[in-house]
């Protein structure tokens, strides 16, 4: 087993999606030179509709947190795949988080509508 899958299998529970190597290169390949896409993308991935829809990155406005370790592991994916220098960790991950808090807005803003139509 490689470093990679073995931080994998650590980053998760039993009952937790484990995305492999194969979908994470796919994915890879649709968001070329879009980190944040990629991330979320991999929050889509791993997250349920439910989840996202309930949560946001860092469980700010009555929202709950996302699970920190599959957060983790999308920030682990997008510095490894997009070999993110260092210095630009930081930026990089906040907007990687801003697209995933936009996503679960979106599943709230879906799941009202459904509601109402």
């Amino acid at each position: 087993m490689s470093l990679w899958n073995q931080t994998l299998n650590d980053s998760f529970s039993s009952s937790t999606f484990i995305p492999s190597t194969e979908d994470l290169l796919s994915i890879f390949n649709k968001c070329m030179n879009r980190p944040n896409h990629f991330a979320v993308n991999l929050a889509r991935l791993l997250f349920t509709k439910q989840e996202l829809r309930d949560s946001n990155c860092r469980g700010v406005k009555q929202k709950h947190p996302l699970d920190e370790k599959r957060l983790t592991f999308i920030h682990d994916s997008v510095m490894k795949f997009y070999q993110i220098s260092p210095h630009a960790q930081v930026n990089v991950w906040k907007h990687c988080m801003q697209g995933i808090d936009t996503r679960c807005r979106q599943e709230r803003r879906l799941k009202h509508q459904e509601l109402h139509s």
